[in-house]
């Protein structure tokens, strides 16, 4: 059988390929351990990686997507050599150190990507359906798809043990390719209807655990904490998320989006809210927060959008993330630029107040140290952290997973980037599970906190209906 154009374009090069396999074999033996190699060239091709994405969900592969439509960025990674999987207590530095250990001697364009989930748990406190992601899950894809603008990129990458022969090496690579990118067969592809509406009763459950919580809040127990739940939706059929994602990519195309899954198990997601942003020195981050819906019509949209803007209440609560990052950041870094005042975010359903923050490090820093310090901001906690983290466990009565955890990817030199994964759902067989929250402060009514986190989950579950009848 002849090969895909897809997977053509894996293969090809196979000599320039062939030669840097065979100079990492020497660095490996030099070293004395294994070591990450990696080819970046080029595609003229221009692949849909939406396809490719749903192709290997077909065949229960590994797959990461992470996007950003307005800015025509998108990286697509199929297949896992290896994983790193913490289930430490402090899994930040875990996955640190294990990652420099991986990508010791590794080419510059070798990515980890994955994710952290919002709290570590022990294993037996966690809900099964995170357990296979512990407190943290990065994988060393075999393929990595770069889009920026009209240009595309395809990175190989191989870990390479001191002990092998070059020409398996060589074979077990293309070998590799070939079953990534293979064409799914028509029967291999899922369709799904939803079979029941959304179930109200989570939303039940959050409004009573707001009363208590702004209840504590108005006691002076913690300024601010977000509540969040969690939507339960029954599918006929199994659903292909690349066309949630597809949807997703045109009704919020200025949103971050993300997915990662394995099997019959996918997270996904489009969140408005960038963590950390690394290149050398120069980092960017942002504070959401402060919510508003979308209206009807232009000029309803730009009522709300005024009437969120000169909300005490909205204005407060945007004000602690701002103060947390710069708190977070001040010791690390030499410039910290900071807007005054926040700027609007709409993300076609909500509308928020946004800040972005720019900064340069005063040392060379791991992205995965600023995320640590980040994590968890006022957005998706609250403050103080301490309090506000005791107030969710005892009042939230669910396990967020990798819901508002850190996702993203870095490199063997520190940088990388992450978002905070928000407007998202853990699609498993027949089922999906959407997640979204609100901050509670003193001037919060439950209902409306309410009515705010059901505005969130209609960001997924919009897409989800659009998959579903399309």
């Amino acid at each position: 059988m002849w090969p895909t154009e897809t997977q053509t374009m894996a293969i090809r090069s196979p000599e320039q390929w062939r030669e840097r396999l065979g100079k990492g074999l020497v660095r490996a033996r030099t070293i004395g351990c294994p070591v990450v190699v990696a080819q970046h060239e080029p595609l003229w091709e221009t692949p849909d990686l939406f396809e490719l994405f749903a192709a290997a969900e077909t065949r229960g592969q590994w797959r990461f997507l992470a996007a950003r439509p307005d800015k025509g960025f998108a990286l697509l990674t199929l297949g896992a050599i290896t994983e790193i999987q913490s289930a430490h207590e402090q899994p930040f530095d875990d996955v640190r150190k294990r990652a420099r250990a991986l990508l010791r001697a590794a080419d510059p364009e070798a990515l980890l990507v994955g994710g952290f989930a919002f709290a570590a748990l022990p294993s037996a406190e966690r809900d099964p359906i995170w357990r296979s992601r512990g407190n943290a899950r990065f994988v060393l894809p075999a393929l990595i798809f770069t889009r920026e603008g009209s240009e595309t990129w395809l990175t190989r990458l191989a870990l390479v043990d001191p002990t092998e022969r070059e020409d398996l090496l060589m074979h077990r690579c293309q070998w590799r390719a070939l079953k990534l990118l293979g064409r799914a067969s028509p029967e291999e592809a899922g369709s799904a209807r939803l079979r029941s509406p959304p179930n109200a009763e989570g939303l039940t459950r959050y409004t009573n655990a707001a009363t208590e919580i702004i209840a504590a809040v108005r006691r002076g127990e913690a300024e601010k904490v977000v509540l969040a739940c969690v939507e339960r939706v029954e599918l006929g059929g199994e659903l292909p998320t690349a066309s949630v994602l597809r949807h997703l990519s045109e009704s919020h195309s200025n949103s971050f989006l993300f997915a990662e899954g394995l099997g019959d198990e996918t997270f996904l997601g489009a969140t408005p809210e960038e963590l950390i942003r690394l290149r050398g020195d120069a980092i960017v981050t942002s504070a959401v927060a402060g919510t508003v819906a979308h209206g009807d019509s232009a000029p309803g949209t730009a009522r709300l959008a005024r009437a969120l803007r000169r909300s005490p209440k909205e204005r407060a609560e945007h004000a602690f993330v701002v103060r947390a990052i710069e708190k977070a950041l001040a010791g690390h870094c030499r410039e910290l630029e900071v807007p005054r005042s926040p700027a609007l975010l709409d993300t076609g359903s909500v509308q928020h107040l946004h800040t972005q923050i720019r900064g340069k490090l005063a040392r060379p820093t791991h992205v995965l140290d600023l995320v640590a310090r980040l994590h968890p901001t006022p957005a998706v906690a609250g403050t103080p952290h301490g309090r506000a983290l005791e107030l969710i466990r005892k009042h939230e009565h669910l396990d967020r997973g990798w819901y508002a955890g850190p996702l993203g990817f870095f490199n063997g030199n520190g940088d990388g980037e992450f978002v905070v994964a928000l407007r998202c759902g853990l699609f498993s067989q027949h089922e999906a599970r959407l997640y979204a929250g609100a901050g509670l402060v003193a001037g919060s009514e439950p209902e409306l906190e309410a009515a705010e986190t059901a505005l969130k989950l209609r960001t997924l579950r919009g897409a989800l209906e659009a998959a579903c009848s399309g």
